[in-house]
This record gives structure tokens, C-alpha cells and sequence, in this order.
């Protein structure tokens, strides 16, 4: 099993890294919305719109890095169960293990 782990995160280095790389930051980003929530309201009530409108920016990153998020995320994860699963399932085809057998192994594989 580690033996396998580490041929995955050797083969897809940089995607792994892109993909919790951008976990990270859309996690930060939602610890400090609060920070930039607290500002947009003082801003608002001292009558800095301008100020305020940097609430719009933030938010609008968090949607943007979020959406790259989960697709980078899909990407790299369905590609990766793409290359364990159809080996998997040729393998026992070759072997006439059963399907019933075969789907196990392939949604544990996903797992």
C-alpha cells in the first residue's frame, strides 16, 4: 500500500501539490473573510465606499480560488483513481473473478 501511495505522489508531484496548495489558501481565505467582514462595516459606517468595495474583491477571490479549487481537485483525483481502476478491473477480468468482486475492489480502489 505505501509502495503504491508513493508511486502516486511521485508520479502526480506537481498536481498533488497544486491541488492541497489550493486547498490552503481557500481555507485562509475563509479565516480571514470575518477580518475583511469587520473592515467592509467600519468602512461603511465611516463612508469609505471605496474601502468597502475591497470586501467585493476579497469575495470575489475566494469564488474564483474556490472554483479553481474543486476543479483542480476533480481533475487530479479522477485522474489518479482513473489509473488505479482500469488496471484494477482488466486485471481480474483476465483472472474471471466475479463482478460483484471486481466492483468492490474498484469502489474500495476510489476510497
Amino acid at each position: 500500500m505505501w509502495k503504491m501511495l508513493k508511486h502516486i505522489g511521485q508520479t502526480h508531484r506537481r498536481k498533488l501539490i497544486t491541488t492541497f496548495s489550493l486547498v490552503g489558501l481557500d481555507n485562509l481565505l475563509l479565516l480571514v473573510y470575518p477580518v475583511f467582514g469587520g473592515w467592509a462595516i467600519n468602512a461603511v459606517m465611516e463612508g469609505n465606499v471605496w474601502q468597502a468595495m475591497l470586501y467585493g474583491v476579497v469575495i470575489l477571490l475566494m469564488w474564483i480560488i474556490g472554483a479553481a479549487r474543486r476543479a483542480a481537485d476533480t481533475r487530479t483525483f479522477t485522474q489518479i483513481y482513473t489509473e488505479i481502476a482500469v488496471p484494477v478491473v482488466l486485471e481480474q477480468r483476465k483472472r474471471e473473478v466475479p463482478h460483484s468482486a471486481i466492483t468492490a475492489r474498484v469502489a474500495l480502489s476510489r476510497e
